[in-house]
C-alpha cells in the first residue's frame, strides 16, 4: 500500500463458493465492468427483506446481514445496487452493513446517489462503516466524504473446509451449540482444532465515519 499497490487476498473457500463475486471484484478494479450511469437509475426504499437477501447472497462476498434500513438503485425496474444500514454494533449512530452492486456491473455515481437518498430518508447524525483491507483500499468511502478514524487489528474465522464460522459465533460461550462435544476446560482454539477446524486470519479493517454535524457529502 505504501508503494501504491493494492494487494487482494482471495481464499480457496471464496474461489470455490463465491467465484462470480470474486471475478466481478477484480473486473471492477480493472475497469472492465459494464457501466450504468446513476442519473439513469431510481433510488427506492425496500421493505421486502427477501429481495435484499436474494441480491446479497448472489452479489456480496459476505452475503446477507439483517439490517433496519434497505435501499436499492433500479434501472428499468431491475435492481442493480443495494445499501443496507442498521444500528452500530459497537457504539452510537448507524452503521452501513452492506454496499453491493450486481456482478459485472459498475454504477457510476451509484454509491453517492444511494447514500444521499438514505441520509434524506433516515436523517442520521453519524454513520460508521467497516472496510475489509484484504479486498478494498477504502477509496470509495473517502470519495463519499467519510473520514478514516482507525485501523483494526487482524481478525479471524474458523473453517473445516466446508463451512466458515466467524470469531463471534465461536466465542467459548457458544461452542456447545456448534461442536459435537465441548470441553469447558479447553480454550476456544483447543476445542476448535480438536474438531478439525483451522484458523484463518484476515488483514483487519479500516473504520470510516461520516459525521453529519460537519456537513453532508
Amino acid at each position: 500500500a505504501e508503494n501504491g499497490y493494492q494487494l487482494i487476498h482471495i481464499t480457496d473457500y471464496e474461489w470455490k463458493h463465491k467465484q462470480e463475486i470474486i471475478k466481478s471484484i477484480i473486473s471492477s478494479k480493472l475497469g472492465c465492468n459494464k457501466k450504468i450511469w446513476a442519473r439513469k437509475c431510481n433510488a427506492k426504499k425496500i421493505t421486502d427483506s427477501k429481495i435484499i437477501r436474494d441480491f446479497l447472497e448472489k452479489n456480496h462476498i459476505q452475503g446477507y446481514s439483517p439490517s433496519s434500513h434497505y435501499y436499492g438503485l433500479y434501472n428499468n425496474d431491475n435492481l442493480f445496487m443495494v445499501l443496507t444500514v442498521g444500528k452500530n454494533r459497537f457504539g452510537s449512530g448507524l452503521e452501513i452493513h452492506r454496499y453491493a452492486t450486481q456482478n459485472g456491473i459498475t454504477i457510476v455515481g451509484g454509491a453517492s446517489k444511494l447514500l444521499k437518498y438514505f441520509i434524506k430518508d433516515a436523517n442520521p447524525e453519524k454513520i460508521l462503516t467497516y472496510c475489509e483491507i484484504d479486498k478494498s483500499n477504502g477509496n470509495l468511502y473517502e470519495s463519499l466524504g467519510f473520514s478514516r478514524i482507525k485501523t483494526t487489528q487482524p481478525g479471524y474465522f474458523w473453517t473445516n473446509g466446508n463451512i466458515i464460522l466467524s470469531r463471534y459465533k465461536t466465542q467459548k460461550k457458544n461452542l456447545h451449540k456448534i461442536l459435537p462435544t465441548f470441553d469447558p476446560n479447553l480454550s476456544e482454539t483447543q476445542n476448535m482444532k480438536k474438531w478439525g477446524y483451522q484458523q484463518y486470519w484476515n488483514c483487519g479493517n479500516y473504520v470510516y465515519c461520516l459525521d453529519m454535524k460537519k456537513g453532508t457529502p
